[in-house]
C-alpha cells in the first residue's frame, strides 16, 4: 500500500477509535433551562467540597502555598507581574489567579473566596470530563461517577481539598480527556482550548499527554481540532520556556526502590479502595492483601482488555503507562517515595496528590471498558451486573474515603485569629510588617502592615 493510503488509513483508524465524534445530543431541554441545571450542579459541587473538608478547614484556613505565595503575591506585586511570575521553577498561572481573586476580596475574606475558587475551578474539571467523555463513554451513570471522581478525588487527602495549589491535578485530568474530545463547535472547542492552555501554563504536568497529543496533531480535521492542538503546544512552549529560563534550585531528585511499593500501595490500592478505605485494608492485612490486590488487577485488566474494543486498548495503551510514568516521575523528581511509603500497620496521606491523576487515568480506562461491555446488553445479562459490581466497589470505595477533615493539620491555626492578631500588632505599629501562621502548622508568611491595614477592616489608631 502506498504510503499516502497508509497515512489515509491510519488517520481513519484513529478517527474511528480514538477520537470518535461524540453521539448527537438526546436533549429537548432549552438552552436555558441546560444552563441553569449546569449553574446548580457546580453550586453543589462546591458546596460538598467545602463541606468535606469542613466549614473551618475551608473557609477559615489558607493551606501552605496558597497562603505564602499566592495570596502574599497578589498582595505585594502588580497583578501582571503576580500572575507571570513562577513558582518551583514553572508558571503557576490558575493558582496566581486565584491567589488575585483572594486579594481583591480583601483580607477578612481572602481565605473563603479562595476556598470557593478552588472548589468552582475543579467542579469545572468535572463539567469538562463529563461533556468530554461522550465518545468513549455512552453510559450516562458511567460519565456521572467519572466526572464525580474528578470533583471528589478519593486519594488525594486532605492538602487537596479546596486548594489553589492543588488544583492543577483535577485539571491535568480534564485535559487528557479533552486532548480526546472533537467538540461539535467551534465554541465548545475554544473553551477546551482555552482549558488545556490555563491547565498548560499551571503545571508542567501537561507534557506527560504528549504522545496523545501528538495523535491528535495527526488526525487534525478542521479548526476546531486546530484549536485544540494549537492551545495545547503553544501553551506548553511558552511554559517550557519559562522552565527554561528559570534560575530555581529544584529539589535534588532522589531514585528509591521504594517507588514500587509506593505505586502499588498508592496507585493500585487507591484505584480500587481510595485512600481512606485502602489504607486500613493495608494496615489490617499488608503485603498478603496488596499482593493478591495486584494480581487479580493485573489479571482483570488484561482479561478485560482483551475482550473488549480497539476504542479502549487504544485509550488503555495511553492511560496506562502515561499514569505510571507521571508517577514515578513525580515522586522521583520531588523526593517523596521514602515519606509517602505505608511502613507495616500504618498508613498515611503524605503527598497524596501525586496519585490523583494515575488513580484517575486507570479509572478511566475501567470504566470505560464497564461501558462496552454494557452496550446492547439488558439488566438480565451477567456481564451488566459484573459492571455494575465493579462500579460499585468502585464508587463504594471512593465514598468511604471522602471525608477529609483535619483541623490538627487543616484549620490551625484559624485565618480569622492569624488575621485578628496581624491587625493589633499594625494598630500598635504601621510602619512594621506581621507574619501570619497558616495551615499546616509551621507555614506561614510575612506582609507590610500598610497592605494589611489597606487591605482589612484594621483601625490603625486602635
Amino acid at each position: 500500500m502506498p504510503l499516502p493510503d497508509r497515512v489515509t488509513a491510519a488517520r481513519r483508524h484513529l478517527d474511528r477509535h480514538l477520537f470518535p465524534d461524540p453521539p448527537p445530543s438526546q436533549s429537548s431541554a432549552a438552552r436555558w433551562e441546560v444552563a441553569g441545571l449546569v449553574a446548580a450542579l457546580l453550586a453543589l459541587a462546591v458546596f460538598l467540597q467545602i463541606a468535606r473538608i469542613g466549614w473551618t478547614g475551608s473557609l477559615d484556613s489558607l493551606w501552605a502555598e496558597d497562603g505564602s505565595i499566592y495570596l502574599q503575591g497578589a498582595l505585594t506585586h502588580g497583578f501582571f507581574d503576580a500572575i507571570t511570575s513562577e513558582y518551583n521553577g514553572y508558571l503557576v498561572l490558575v493558582p496566581r489567579l486565584i491567589g488575585e481573586v483572594g486579594a481583591a476580596f480583601g483580607l477578612g475574606d481572602a481565605a473563603a473566596a479562595m476556598a470557593i475558587a478552588s472548589g468552582l475551578v475543579v467542579a469545572l474539571c468535572g463539567l469538562a470530563v463529563w461533556f468530554a467523555t461522550a465518545g468513549h463513554i455512552a453510559s450516562r451513570l458511567l460519565r456521572g461517577a467519572l466526572a464525580a471522581l474528578t470533583v471528589f478525588s478519593a486519594v488525594g487527602g486532605v492538602e487537596t481539598v479546596v486548594s489553589a495549589a492543588n488544583v492543577p491535578w483535577s485539571m491535568l485530568v480534564a485535559v487528557f480527556w479533552l486532548l480526546l474530545w472533537r467538540p461539535r463547535t467551534y465554541t465548545g472547542a475554544a473553551l477546551a482550548g482555552a482549558f488545556i492552555a490555563a491547565t498548560a501554563l499551571s503545571t508542567p504536568g501537561t507534557l506527560f499527554f504528549l504522545p496523545l497529543a501528538a495523535l491528535r496533531a495527526f488526525t487534525v480535521r478542521d479548526g476546531r481540532d486546530l484549536t485544540i492542538v494549537g492551545s495545547y503546544f503553544g501553551a506548553n512552549l511558552i511554559q517550557g520556556i519559562a522552565i527554561v529560563r528559570s534560575e530555581y534550585e529544584q529539589v535534588e531528585p532522589i531514585w528509591s526502590a521504594d517507588a514500587w511499593d509506593v505505586l502499588l500501595q498508592r496507585v493500585v490500592d487507591g484505584t480500587a479502595f481510595g485512600l481512606r478505605l485502602g489504607g486500613e485494608l493495608w494496615a489490617l492485612l499488608g503485603w498478603p492483601f496488596l499482593t493478591v490486590l495486584t494480581l487479580a488487577f493485573v489479571v482483570a485488566l488484561a482479561a478485560g482488555l482483551w475482550r473488549t474494543t480497539p476504542s479502549v486498548r487504544w485509550l488503555a495503551g495511553l492511560a496506562i503507562p502515561i499514569a505510571v510514568a507521571m508517577f514515578l516521575f513525580s515522586i522521583y523528581q520531588r523526593a517523596v517515595a521514602t515519606p509517602m511509603l505505608w511502613l507495616p500497620d500504618v498508613w498515611n496521606d503524605s503527598a497524596g496528590r501525586y496519585a490523583v491523576v494515575p488513580v484517575m487515568l486507570l479509572l478511566s480506562v475501567i470504566l470505560a471498558m464497564v461501558d462496552r461491555s454494557w452496550r446492547g446488553r439488558g439488566w438480565g445479562d451477567r456481564r451488566a451486573w459484573a459492571g455494575l459490581a465493579v462500579v460499585t466497589i468502585v464508587l463504594a470505595s471512593a465514598l468511604v474515603s471522602l471525608p477529609a477533615r483535619n483541623l490538627a493539620a487543616r484549620g490551625t491555626p484559624p485565618w480569622s485569629v492569624s488575621l485578628e492578631d496581624a491587625e493589633q500588632t499594625c494598630a500598635a505599629d504601621p510602619e512594621s510588617s506581621t507574619v501570619f501562621p497558616i495551615s499546616p502548622p509551621g507555614f506561614a508568611f510575612e506582609l507590610p502592615c500598610s497592605t494589611v491595614l489597606a487591605s482589612s477592616d484594621a483601625d490603625p489608631r486602635r
